[in-house]
């Protein structure tokens, strides 16, 4: 792997085969992208809570996959023994937007569906997530991930008009004026009210 590929780390509770397969297609894309992406599934450490810190803290990108699942992890909804690892990922994840004062931009949710964006944890819903069962979002993903513009560039800023050329727009552009009544016409009017 060379220097210039971003590295990605997917955070997920493992809760059926089908979510294991959909990361894990999602990841190796992410990797054929040119996105350094690591997930569980490609390790077998001796020490699963270090290599998770491990990857959690020097990974470029954080992705938390938002499912009902994941969330009840992330809050500790569930009993002591289950999910353990996302569970952990997490309180890592809480622990680094809690010292970043503003919240890290490297940790980015994503959903496989759309209506997964309910369960992206608390601390993350103030955050751009991705939906990346729609080609064109997890295309912007991958530009994200690899610091490239996600964005339309703005037309630049044309000049402000120069004072003299503010006086001769106004002076051409007629204004509609509402006529003046002369002095002698109101007198005139207002004559019969002033002598009684």
């Amino acid at each position: 792997m060379t220097p210039e590929h971003p590295t990605a780390f997917i955070s997920y509770a493992r809760e059926s085969a089908q979510q294991n397969e959909r990361v894990l297609e999602f990841a190796q894309s992410l990797r054929g992208s040119g996105i350094d992406c690591m997930i569980d599934q490609f390790a077998d450490p001796v020490d699963w809570v270090q290599w998770m810190e491990e990857q959690i803290r020097k990974r470029q990108w954080i992705m938390v996959v938002a499912t009902e699942t994941y969330l009840r992890r992330a809050n500790n909804d569930e009993p002591p023994d289950v999910g353990l690892g996302a569970s952990w990922e997490y309180a890592d994840i809480r622990n680094i937007l809690y010292g970043s004062r503003r919240g890290d931009p490297k940790i980015v949710p994503i959903v496989f569906r759309a209506e997964d964006k309910a369960y992206i944890p608390d601390a993350l819903r103030g955050r751009s997530y991705y939906d990346v069962s729609n080609d064109a979002t997890r295309h912007r993903l991958v530009l994200k991930l690899a610091g490239l513009p996600i964005t339309v560039e703005p037309a630049p800023l044309g000049e402000l008009p120069r004072p003299k050329a503010a006086v001769a727009l106004l002076r051409a552009a007629p204004f509609p004026r509402t006529p003046r009544p002369d002095a002698a016409a109101l007198r005139e009017r207002d004559a019969p009210a002033l002598r009684t």
